[in-house]
């Protein structure tokens, strides 16, 4: 007799904090097990865009020259982003630049296309429930914070870390923000 799968019985929240632990790379993969899987991988509430992931991201599109190089890792967040079901209550993107600088050589239209991205991922995030945002972009290219994510009203815990905020024009301002943690903060004035 077959064993019993006693751990996808678990309720999905249980099994949404057991897969959170996990590197990104390593929960992708548990999605190819079954179809059970893949509906627990495009629902995790945390996404961790680590130093790891990326790593392995440079390390896989290296061979590629120019800004095409650095989009496939774009492409790859962006189709984890637009592909997930249901809130993301914690999201980490942590874009270390000894990787990236190393591999890639960072353009104006590398920092166009980040800016790009950011702003087109942070909107979908603050749409969805966001409660936890940590950004760390050590790289050539200074990073722009969104000014959406200031008056996201789910966002409740915040932290930027080598990163510029414009001139933030929100209405309310981290409204219900309970830990704000800034590092390394650009703050460009108001003209």
């Amino acid at each position: 007799m077959a064993e019993k799968d006693r751990i996808s019985e678990l309720p999905a929240d249980i099994l949404d904090n057991i897969l959170g632990f996990l590197p990104l790379r390593e929960a992708a993969r548990i999605a190819i097990l079954s179809s059970f899987w893949k509906d627990i991988w495009f629902s995790l509430t945390k996404l961790s865009f680590d130093r790891n992931f990326v790593d392995y991201l440079c390390l896989k599109y290296s061979h590629d020259e120019g800004p095409d190089s650095v989009s496939h890792i774009f492409e790859v967040v962006n189709k984890i982003l637009m592909r997930h079901n249901g809130p993301i209550h914690k999201i980490v993107f942590d874009f270390y630049g000894d990787n990236l600088n190393y591999y890639f050589t960072i353009t104006k239209d590398i920092d166009n296309l980040l800016e790009d991205n950011l702003n087109q991922w942070f909107l979908l995030l603050t749409q969805n429930g966001v409660e936890e945002i940590v950004i760390s972009f050590f790289m050539d290219a200074r990073c722009w914070v969104p000014n959406c994510i200031f008056s996201c009203p789910t966002l409740k815990r915040l932290k930027p870390d080598s990163v510029d905020v414009e001139p933030i024009n929100a209405y309310c301002v981290l409204l219900n923000v309970t830990s704000l943690c800034l590092e390394d903060v650009g703050f460009k004035p108001r003209t």
